[in-house]
């Protein structure tokens, strides 16, 4: 009788004349028991999407803001001529200088006074802007001094 000590799996090959008895002593291996679950306490992922959702809505609604943002405001007397009345605000463009009364809430009577702010102003100095008006188009040069803090002038409608 032959004892020996075994660790790991037994196959047989070859000659399958010879008979083998195995006896196990001892206890079963134990398998192991799984990791316990961790709770998972609130998750910080969904906080920082909101916000960085929140940031990015208002950076675009600053720079809509910023960049749509009127800088022609239209003036004409009032009835008695005394004062001068808002009739409306625009954003003109740099690229493309151009005012349209058509649009505005009231249009003026004979003659309105445009402000333009410093800023724009200063971008079209030398450049003509047109002023789209019900019976056709006027233009007007800029003509930007520095120093001014805002540029007025004048449109006539001769319709």
């Amino acid at each position: 009788m032959t004892t020996a000590n075994y660790t790991g799996e037994i196959t047989a090959e070859g000659v399958q004349s010879i008979r083998y008895t195995v006896t196990y002593l001892g206890a079963p291996i134990p398998e192991p028991e799984p990791e316990p679950v961790q709770e998972a306490g609130p998750s910080i992922i969904p906080w920082i999407i909101l916000a960085v959702s929140l940031m990015v809505l208002a950076g675009g609604g600053a720079a809509v803001f910023i960049l749509l943002r009127p800088n022609a405001v239209i003036y004409a007397m009032n009835a008695r001529g005394v004062a001068y009345k808002r009739l409306g605000a625009q954003r003109v463009s740099v690229r493309k200088p151009r005012l349209d009364f058509t649009k505005l809430r009231e249009y003026p009577a004979a003659e309105a006074s445009v402000k333009l702010t410093e800023k724009l102003a200063h971008k079209l100095a030398g450049r003509l802007i047109t002023i789209q008006l019900y019976n056709g188009t006027r233009t007007h040069l800029v003509e930007w001094t520095d120093g001014m803090d805002s540029y007025w002038f004048a449109v006539r409608d001769e319709g």
